[in-house]
């Protein structure tokens, strides 16, 4: 069983996310984040599920930062920027957090971008953190 979105479920987002008119104090943000895992915008093999492209192009015509998020290391960037693409919901490759961009970013802020690291993974995994900038052996 699939999630199906209809037409009211994209209005119920539209009115959502309009601006409040509620009155703030001086110098307060609101701030409204949003992260969609692929499982919820798509299905592997059958494509998009209804409503994911509206709901996406929605939020990003009203300004708001939209970031996809997978826990699938063994999918490249580029394919999910051309996935999102081909089901008309375009997101950012700076806009897409994987495993790979989660471990990078951790190794990074240890300052082991000088130091040799042995990884078990994938190769996109690998070129991933090559890209990074940091130095991977697939040998110990």
């Amino acid at each position: 069983m699939y999630l199906e979105r209809s037409e009211q479920d994209v209005q119920i987002c539209e009115h959502f996310f309009e601006p409040s008119s509620a009155p703030r104090k001086w110098g307060e943000k609101m701030y409204l984040k949003i992260n969609f895992d692929v499982g919820v915008l798509w299905r592997v093999a059958e494509g998009p599920i209804s409503g994911s492209p509206q709901t996406i192009n929605k939020l990003k015509s009203l300004g708001k930062k939209v970031f996809l998020m997978s826990n699938n290391s063994a999918s490249s960037l580029e394919k999910y920027v051309t996935s999102c693409e081909l089901m008309g919901m375009p997101i950012p490759k700076e806009n897409i957090i994987t495993p790979s961009a989660a471990v990078a970013y951790y190794l990074k802020e240890q300052n082991l971008e000088n130091k040799k690291i042995f990884v078990l993974g994938t190769s996109h995994f690998m070129n991933y953190l090559r890209e990074a900038g940091l130095h991977c052996s697939e040998n110990g």
